[in-house]
């Protein structure tokens, strides 16, 4: 909010699949609450197969998550009291081979963050607030599409 990016459109595609209707259920609910975040924000769903621009985020994503990885090897915390951190913070920590810096650079100045744990505290704290000022929401959301986990396959 600080750098004036929640005004922009965005559209998230995820991979078909378990959760995809608790993910429609956040965008319907952006929609049905006329929340700041009305039409500024889409949502597409697709299969593993035909997600190949999915792919270089799962690298991007595993890459930082090695560098954060290893700076919590060596000194397990990584809040700082905050809500998020700069990946710079991590530099000493990016690979060796370059990798980090290859995927980060240009960027993770004023664009590349980790979440602390602070963060998925505030937004369970948002979702619990909603839900006892508004009650029959929960109700109804509790009522449509629950989720259920698909069947094992045998082998």
């Amino acid at each position: 909010m600080n750098e004036g990016t929640q005004q922009r459109k965005v559209h998230y595609v995820f991979e078909k699949g378990d959760r995809e209707h608790e993910i429609i259920k956040v965008f319907n609910d952006w929609s049905e609450k006329n929340s700041v975040l009305s039409g500024l924000r889409g949502h597409g769903f697709e299969s593993k197969q035909t997600t190949t621009l999915l792919q270089p985020a799962d690298l991007i994503a595993g890459i930082v998550q090695r560098c954060v990885l290893r700076q919590f090897n060596a000194f397990p915390s990584l809040d700082n009291g905050l809500s998020r951190t700069r990946l710079k913070t991590f530099e000493r920590y990016y690979s060796e081979d370059g990798a980090t810096a290859a995927v980060v650079s240009g960027h993770d100045e004023n664009s590349c963050w980790v979440a602390n744990a602070k963060s998925f505290s505030f937004l369970d704290g948002v979702s619990k607030n909603f839900f006892q000022r508004h009650p029959q929401q929960l109700k109804k959301r509790l009522k449509r599409l629950p989720f259920r986990p698909k069947p094992k396959k045998s082998a």
